[in-house]
């Protein structure tokens, strides 16, 4: 239950994720750092749910996948969460078909948040 949990976190919170670990690495040389995490919040989800939907038409409809709760194969007195695509086949983890997307969107959305600090860097004052 952990790892799905753990899957859900990940799903739900990557534009986030990418942006805290890009403020790390730029938080002193930015200005107006409450804007670039509003700002890079916004077009992050927004460009998340773009690729989701544009990538997989089907997202946002009822879901094809079949969540059953069936015997352990091991005893007949465990039983266990089995969630299975509209074929039958099982599903081993939460994430297993937006990785794909996944995968795009942390590519083009670091390019994103490259070009972003590049705007929001400090400007040198000569004194």
């Amino acid at each position: 239950m952990l790892l799905l949990f753990t899957q859900l976190a990940i799903f739900l919170l990557l534009p986030a994720l990418l942006i805290a670990v890009a403020l790390a690495f730029v938080w002193r040389k930015i200005s107006r750092r409450w804007l670039f995490v509003a700002v890079s919040l916004l077009v992050g989800y927004s460009l998340y749910f773009a690729i989701m939907y544009f990538l997989d038409p089907d997202f946002g409809r009822p879901s094809a996948d079949l969540v059953s709760l069936e015997s352990s194969p091991d005893s007949n007195a465990a039983k266990v969460v089995v969630v299975r695509d509209i074929k039958g086949n099982v599903i081993r983890y939460f994430l297993e078909p937006y990785l794909s997307r996944m995968i795009t969107f942390t590519c083009i959305f670091s390019f994103v948040l490259w070009r972003m600090t590049r705007y929001f860097r400090r400007e040198v004052t000569g004194v």
